[in-house]
């Protein structure tokens, strides 16, 4: 008896309830756009939202206002040749400026390009000349922070599927690339996909490596030495 009463109070509150369409509220009239990414982009203390558009081959980046439209152009925008696979918004040189990772998927070679958007002072895109990526990895990268520097480093499989760290600087130059070592077992390589995290898992402050592989997973514990 008790669980029809449940049953028909929940069809009433389902027959009651009525949902709202708040898309032309929120994006105006940019519906062809998929969120990829979140973030502050000008500073203003308001959420900005990264979005794909054109078959994921334009990054636009769309203001956030206290005023409907919520979310509004501002002729930020980068092209790419290839599909955009990921958008990743954070400080890659530690300027305090945000800057932008775009990986790409190159299908001739089956690799992940990589390129930095650099931020600055004022409200414009610097998008990366296509031919010159930053990085080329397989798959997808994790941000981590590798050295404690607070400055954005990357984690995956470089083009040889060797367990990989890219180390970013403050002169915007190619990364530093250190391949994990093990003085124990040898490595498997990286599941595709992965669901690899960068956390801390002992509560000694310094945040741990949890690797996925086909077989299983790890932990590799975070020190002021690195990984092990």
């Amino acid at each position: 008896m008790l669980s029809k009463i449940i049953l028909l109070l929940i069809l009433n509150i389902i027959s009651t309830t009525k949902s709202s369409d708040i898309t032309a509220a929120v994006f105006g009239n940019v519906l062809d756009g998929m969120p990829a990414a979140f973030g502050d982009f000008n500073s203003d203390e308001l959420t900005d939202v990264f979005v794909l558009r054109k078959e994921s081959r334009v990054l636009e980046v769309l203001l956030a206002s206290d005023q409907e439209p919520l979310l509004r152009p501002a002729n930020l925008t980068c092209n790419f040749k290839n599909i955009i696979s990921s958008v990743v918004p954070g400080d890659f040189d530690g300027d305090v400026f945000m800057d932008i990772l775009v990986t790409t998927l190159d299908l001739e070679s089956k690799l992940t390009l990589a390129y930095i958007i650099w931020g600055g002072p004022g409200l414009s895109l610097n998008c990366s000349n296509e031919s010159l990526p930053i990085l080329k990895m397989r798959e997808q990268p994790l941000a981590m922070d590798y050295n404690q520097d607070m400055i954005i480093d990357l984690f995956g499989s470089d083009e040889n599927n060797t367990r990989t760290f890219w180390v970013f600087n403050h002169n915007r130059t190619s990364p530093e690339a250190i391949q994990m070592r093990s003085n124990r077992d040898i490595l498997q390589p990286i599941r595709v996909p992965h669901s690899n995290a960068f956390l801390d898992l002992n509560g000694d402050y310094y945040p741990d490596l949890v690797v996925t592989t086909d077989q299983h997973f790890e932990i590799w514990h975070g020190s002021s030495k690195g990984f092990n």
